[in-house]
């Protein structure tokens, strides 16, 4: 898989289907992210919904995740920190592709994607993060290590089955999957705010094809 600067939304679907993940190195979104780790910006806040409106729902991710799933909700969307001394993935079933994971890097971050990992039939244990810990001798036969490193930031979206080991640097996360896999998450919880519904609601109406999985506590 080549590490383009701008591959096309096509490249890119291809490279998912094929090893698991693609790679978009884009110096703005690291600047985002950068900042939007710096001011710890709470999810949960305007701006933080401005934040996922222009990341998580950029152009490229809706064409991707349109291509790929017939409905889709955004399930989950929180932060990511290193954790160079393992490898995680998010889904442990192996009955095909049904949720994508979007990470966007700041700059100066370093990942290693498992090429292939998501056709192999691991068993991880569950980790404190909720993802799975998967054990290194169950990817060394049958995937390749592949090393990215994000000096000016970007994005990778993967497929929830693929390992990954997060050695430097910050991502915000944003999860898009099938239906039957929302039913068995929890609901992204907002506080009650005209503003913030107003906020999903412009997103809910970016794509008809992908919903959300907000709701609002009073």
């Amino acid at each position: 898989m080549a590490l383009s600067a701008s591959p096309s939304v096509e490249q890119m679907i291809r490279d998912i289907n094929k090893d698991g993940f693609c790679v978009l190195k884009d110096a703005a979104k690291g600047q985002a992210a950068q900042e939007f780790e710096t001011k710890k910006t709470p999810i949960t806040t305007a701006e933080g919904l401005d934040f996922c409106r222009a990341h998580g729902f950029d152009p490229r991710i809706t064409g991707i995740v349109e291509s790929i799933f017939d409905w889709s909700r955004l399930g989950m969307f929180s932060a990511l920190y290193p954790f160079p001394g393992c490898a995680h993935n998010f889904r442990v079933d192996r009955s095909g592709l049904k949720g994508l994971m979007v990470q966007i890097w700041s700059r100066g971050s370093k990942a290693v994607y498992y090429k292939g990992s998501h056709r192999l039939p691991l068993q991880p244990a569950k980790a404190h993060d909720g993802m799975f810990e998967i054990p290194h001798e169950q990817l060394n036969k049958g995937s390749d290590p592949v090393v990215v490193d994000l000096e000016e930031g970007g994005l990778v979206v993967l497929d929830l089955r693929l390992a990954f080991t997060a050695f430097r640097g910050y991502a915000v996360l944003f999860v898009f999957a099938v239906q039957e896999l929302i039913d068995h998450w929890g609901k992204i919880r907002l506080p009650h705010s005209p503003e913030l519904e107003n906020k999903v609601a412009e997103i809910d109406g970016i794509s008809e094809k992908i919903g959300t999985n907000f709701t609002f506590e009073r």
